[in-house]
């Protein structure tokens, strides 16, 4: 169980609201009602902005999900972009609350807690639907960051309690062990699965393309703020990557903010320079392994060992 409430919440309805959600980043927005995709706002650099989990609820009625430390500079972007378009923007992060449902076991739970099936051809992954809790009618997405099978759960803050104690107990009903996990261990769990992190790995220095995301840009016949901009930069192999690394003999996790040196370069020399940088990093328990999300240069002489300058 993870108590994901710190994330940002945002509604977006009005009659406008699939035109605007249409255009407002890399990806598409859902199409139909209980999708989700993951979407990437842009700078008019053509750099990722800000990320968005997108939950279409119905026709002109989206929920859209954020880091925590977006959450004003989220409301200021989609406030900005909604001028001129008859959208409402609804800042609801402190009145919802998220409590993540992960692991093996985590559909036997909440199939044992709602006395609902919920497998794949209930609720899909990447599709949510809505389920009893605790007396409370519940929005379920089925999604994981974590890399594990699971569901986020967004319900009305003032229900969180009972919530987390129906679970429970289905839990112990069901003999499964069960345990809180916070934002330390979810982020080891996201680097064993490779997955990047925004304002860490995602930054406005550089677009979803180079940071291996093309799967999540859809530019042909759509047009999206920094649309151009991305579409100009310099082609992958050309500039940098940004890959997933194994950092042997560390004496710790390397959190971020170091640079990678080809092995026995001086960085203190005139002519040596940094071919990467470390953007997170932590140290994955079910893998045994210090990892991290390394951005590198594509100049880089093949074959080359590196080393991590601390």
């Amino acid at each position: 169980f993870a108590d994901l409430t710190l994330f940002s919440k945002f509604k977006i309805s009005g009659t406008q609201a699939d035109n605007f959600m249409a255009q407002l980043g890399a990806n598409r927005a859902p199409g139909k009602d209980g999708k989700i995709t993951l979407m990437h706002t842009l700078t008019s650099a053509g750099g990722v902005e800000l990320e968005f989990t997108v939950t279409r609820l119905a026709v002109n009625h989206y929920y859209l999900n954020s880091a925590a430390a977006a959450q004003r500079l989220a409301m200021q972007s989609l406030t900005e972009q909604a001028h001129g378009w008859q959208v409402n923007i609804e800042d609801i992060t402190d009145s919802q609350a998220i409590l993540g449902v992960f692991g093996p076991q985590a559909v036997s739970v909440l199939e044992q807690a709602s006395q609902q099936s919920l497998q794949q051809q209930d609720i899909a992954w990447l599709n949510s639907g809505h389920i009893q809790l605790g007396g409370h009618n519940i929005l379920a997405l089925r999604l994981s960051y974590i890399g594990e099978a699971g569901f986020e759960l967004h319900l009305a803050m003032e229900h969180l309690p009972t919530i987390y104690a129906t679970l429970v107990a289905a839990a112990d009903d069901l003999l499964v062990k069960h345990a809180p996990i916070g934002m330390f261990a979810i982020n080891a769990m996201r680097l064993e699965k490779g997955y990047p992190a925004w304002g860490m790995d995602l930054t406005t220095e550089r677009g979803p393309i180079e940071s291996g995301l093309s799967a999540l840009v859809h530019s042909q016949g759509r047009s999206f703020h920094g649309r151009d901009a991305l579409l100009a930069r310099p082609p992958v192999d050309a500039n940098w990557r940004l890959g997933l690394a194994q950092v042997i003999d560390a004496p710790g996790p390397c959190f971020g903010g170091q640079p990678v040196c080809i092995r026995g370069a001086n960085l203190d020399s005139a002519n040596s320079q940094a071919v990467g940088i470390i953007s997170s990093g932590a140290y994955g328990h079910r893998c045994q392994q210090n990892l991290a999300m390394v951005w590198l240069r594509q100049s880089l002489p093949k074959g080359a060992q590196l080393e991590v300058k601390r």
